[in-house]
Order: structure tokens, then C-alpha cells, then sequence
């Protein structure tokens, strides 16, 4: 293609994650180095991420929670947010509100109206980006159940869950982490 491109509109692009990069060819055929990748997310629904700091912890070690929440489509979401974590047995914690640390509530697992979200009718407008960020941070104490934890984030309709008919928006975002004696 000759000429200026300042841009470029691809169709029909299947859901997914893509890495992209550029590269420019002037009118003699020589091309330039490859630009630096970017991440390019296509979704027709909102996007939640949950991340620890790191993946295996120790008594002593500080313990670090983040999330980031996007919403790539073209319309206005309306979502409740749920932050927990599901210990090694089975028992599940969710986080009353991100901005209120160490505040984790326990749930039944076969009850979702038990379930407590971290934040309650989000408004996410299109292209809605919040970047990661650190929610919950602890130095573990000692004393704490060894083994697999994982903690997760998901976004469901407004009032689903607490009614007992949960309507999850897109895919529940899992961070596994474990914790040694």
C-alpha cells in the first residue's frame, strides 16, 4: 500500500488477545525495524483482571491483591463487582469493598446470595479502562493454612447474584498463589 496510513480499521475480528507490531517500507523497498508489540484486546463483553505480586508466599512475605476492570465494547455496562479468595479448603471469602483492606467476608459456595460484592452497580462506559491496581496488601502472618489458594474477580449483573440467579459478564479471572509452612 502506498501512501500515508495513519490508521487502520480491521472487521470482524474474532474475540481474542493479539500482539501486534509495524513496520514501514519507503518507495526503494526497504523496510524499517519492527515497531515495539502492543496488546490489542478484542471482546464484545467488559474485562476483569485479578494478579497477586507473586505466586508463591511465606510467613512474612507481603501479600499483594490487584485488579483492573475494562470495557471495550460500544455501550454502557451496568456491573457489581466480586473480589474474593478460596482457601485450600474450599471455604470462599469475598472482599466487602476494595477500598476497606482486610475486610474479607465468608460465603457458601452453594449460595450465592451469600456472595458479597466489592462494589455495587458500576457504571462502565464504552472504552472504560481502569489500569491494575493494588486493592489488599498484608504481610502474612504465620499460622496460615499451607497450600493452593486462588483468588478471583468477576463482574455479573447488577442485583443477579444477590437474587440467587447469577448472569456473570464475560470470564472470572483466577489468580493461583500458594502458601508454604
Amino acid at each position: 500500500m502506498l501512501g500515508k496510513i495513519t490508521s487502520l480499521t480491521a472487521s470482524d475480528v474474532p474475540e481474542g488477545t493479539y500482539y501486534l507490531s509495524l513496520s514501514a517500507v519507503d518507495n526503494a523497498g526497504n523496510e524499517s525495524s519492527q515497531s515495539e508489540e502492543i496488546k490489542v484486546v478484542v471482546s464484545t463483553k467488559p474485562i476483569i483482571t485479578i494478579a497477586s505480586n507473586k505466586s508463591n508466599y511465606s510467613p512474612g512475605d507481603t501479600f499483594t491483591l490487584s485488579f483492573s476492570i475494562s470495557n471495550p465494547t460500544d455501550t454502557t455496562q451496568i456491573v457489581d463487582i466480586f473480589l474474593g479468595i478460596i482457601a485450600p479448603n474450599g471455604s470462599i471469602y469475598f472482599f466487602a469493598s476494595p477500598r476497606i483492606q482486610k475486610n474479607l467476608v465468608p460465603a457458601k459456595a452453594d449460595d450465592p446470595r451469600t456472595f458479597t460484592p466489592a462494589s455495587t452497580s458500576l457504571e462502565l462506559s464504552p472504552g472504560y479502562d481502569f489500569p491494575l491496581t493494588p486493592f489488599f496488601s498484608i504481610t502474612l502472618p504465620t499460622g496460615l493454612p499451607a497450600g493452593t489458594y486462588q483468588a478471583f474477580a468477576a463482574l455479573a449483573e447488577a442485583g443477579s447474584v444477590q437474587s440467587g440467579s447469577p448472569k456473570i459478564i464475560g470470564e472470572i479471572s483466577i489468580s493461583i498463589f500458594s502458601i508454604g509452612d
